[in-house]
């Protein structure tokens, strides 16, 4: 079973490395985070002072993406537009993009004026996600039985 091991998603050296070992919470680039109803890692997202749970989801292909209905809690340096729409079993939704005008913080990560992604389908959970396009920057190691992640920067 996974969960007893170290699982690194090493997105800039495309591999994963599966170990032993833990984390310690005393590292900057360490946080704590939780398992979501659905499994998926569930940590703390600031989005220019507006806290979020967010799942990092490494099968999402965005960025940063919020419910659509936070979408007027903030400013932006470029308005957000309608990019695209998705489609799941029972639904459809637009996919909106824009410009923050301000940072969002995930632990020690600040990021100034990042693209945000809003979709309605996260309306009814108030959730947001971090997915591919954000981690990929990273080596992201999950301690399951601990649970921590560390984000690192290569």
């Amino acid at each position: 079973m996974l969960s007893a091991f170290l699982v690194t998603l090493d997105y800039p050296g495309s591999k994963i490395v599966i170990e032993n070992g833990s984390l310690s919470a005393g590292d900057d680039n360490v946080m704590a985070w939780r398992a979501g109803d659905d499994g998926l890692p569930t940590l703390k997202l600031d989005v220019a002072g507006v806290t979020f749970d967010a799942h990092v989801d490494s099968g999402a292909p965005g960025t940063l993406t919020l419910p659509a209905n936070a979408r007027k809690k903030f400013s932006y340096v470029a308005e957000p537009v309608v990019v695209g729409h998705g489609r799941t079993v029972n639904s459809e939704f637009e996919v909106w993009r824009g410009t923050l005008d301000g940072k969002v913080t995930v632990g020690a990560i600040v990021d100034v004026a990042p693209v945000l992604g809003f979709v309605s389908m996260l309306d009814s959970t108030g959730l947001a996600n971090i997915g591919c396009a954000f981690l990929r920057r990273f080596v992201v190691t999950l301690d399951h039985k601990n649970g921590l992640i560390r984000f690192e920067t290569q």
